[in-house]
């Protein structure tokens, strides 16, 4: 293995082994040793498998360098089950990072200025990593927010659109990060060593859905005060991807209890569920329409399906029906506040005026969502 500096911006990982005829996970992890990972610990960079005995991958510096702990490269056997070989790169040198928390923020969620009405935050990858921007809804003027070590996706606007909620994994697992519209004032909201996932802002300005592991097996639906950061559990038989209700009274969420993934709604404090699909696929990623009328959602065979297509349904599960139907990864879809759609084609964020109006392209990306 070999880790070079690329330039001010990028490092470059390259790596080589011998057995070739099947691929290898890898990824770079924090931790001080050679070790397997322990279960659900996401590693800071994830990369694809290496597949023809060579991998070389860019990453970017500033980030990796500014990494807080031990990091090594772990390349696993091909049944992703013990370690097939590693190469320590310990502590990095500390760098400043543009974008990081400041010790003057305040937590006040009434700090920062609001968004103006047509803004889309939306994750993008970079150089082998994923970090949060904002754009017009034509894809004009896109400003990146977040320039973290590990993924952040998922991002999630507050009601006045002064405050971004995202997934972060920079702390070495995942956490719910705040920042302020313009991506400044980043701190982390959950803080715990569990995995915290996919966070929903509600109506109320306050109370934020997501997912949270409260066992090794699954995660449930939980909703956090922004303000005081306290956690109180909804579901209790597995939940994640939660989308709340116009009226903030129930969420829709997404639950592989049975095997695989269908969609369910409960009432916000944990009572009244209901099952809203039953397919033999997979139902993920509920999106409820601003009048309450419909909830989108993606189906597929299953999640690594590159043919997903984005439904929509009643709130009571009746009348299905496909909005997308041409064969290639329609995922992650968002309604905006007057009723416009968007989701992730292949990668490539669309907007519609309708349900039953054609698409527009409007940049690279995923998880898009609307300025409230």
């Amino acid at each position: 293995m070999e880790l070079r500096r690329g330039s001010a911006d990028s490092i470059t990982v390259s790596i080589t082994i011998d057995d070739s005829g099947s691929p290898h996970p890898w990824g770079i992890v924090d931790q001080p040793t050679c070790a397997m990972p322990p279960p659900n610990h996401d590693s800071p960079y994830q990369f694809a498998d290496i597949e023809e005995g060579r991998r070389i991958e860019e990453i970017e510096a500033g980030p990796f360098l500014s990494f807080p702990g031990d990091l090594v490269v772990l390349v696993l056997s091909a049944q992703a089950s013990s370690v097939y070989g590693c190469a320590r790169l310990g502590p990095p040198t500390a760098l400043k990072v543009s974008g990081s928390p400041s010790a003057t923020c305040s937590d006040d969620l009434e700090a920062g200025p609001s968004a103006p009405p047509g803004r889309i935050a939306f994750a993008r990858d970079v150089l082998s990593d994923s970090e949060i921007f904002v754009m017009n809804e034509d894809g004009s003027d896109v400003r990146r927010l977040t320039t973290s070590l590990g993924l952040d996706i998922k991002p999630t606007w507050s009601p006045d659109g002064s405050h971004i909620a995202f997934r972060s994994q920079r702390d070495g697992n995942d956490e719910i990060y705040l920042m302020n519209r313009d991506g400044s004032c980043q701190r982390d909201l959950t803080d715990d060593p569990t995995d915290d996932r996919s966070p929903a802002w509600g109506p109320d300005g306050r109370s934020i859905a997501f997912d949270h592991f409260f066992n090794d097996s699954f995660q449930d639906v939980a909703i956090i005060d922004a303000r005081t950061s306290q956690v109180r559990r909804v579901t209790s038989s597995s939940g994640e991807y939660p989308t709340w209700s116009p009226d903030g009274r129930r969420l829709a969420f997404a639950s592989a209890r049975d095997g695989d993934y269908d969609i369910f709604a409960i009432d916000a404090d944990g009572g009244n569920e209901v099952r809203l699909t039953s397919s033999p696929g997979y139902d993920m990623y509920p999106a409820w329409s601003p009048d309450g009328e419909w909830i989108l959602y993606e189906n597929g065979v299953n999640g690594f399906d590159p043919t997903m297509e984005v439904h929509m349904m009643r709130p009571d599960g009746r009348d299905d029906r496909k909005v997308t139907s041409n064969k290639v990864n329609d995922r992650f879809p968002a309604w905006s506040s007057t009723g416009r759609l968007a989701w992730s084609r292949a990668g490539v964020i669309v907007v519609a005026d309708s349900p039953d109006a054609g698409p527009v392209e409007v940049g690279q990306g995923q998880f898009p969502s609307w300025w409230p």
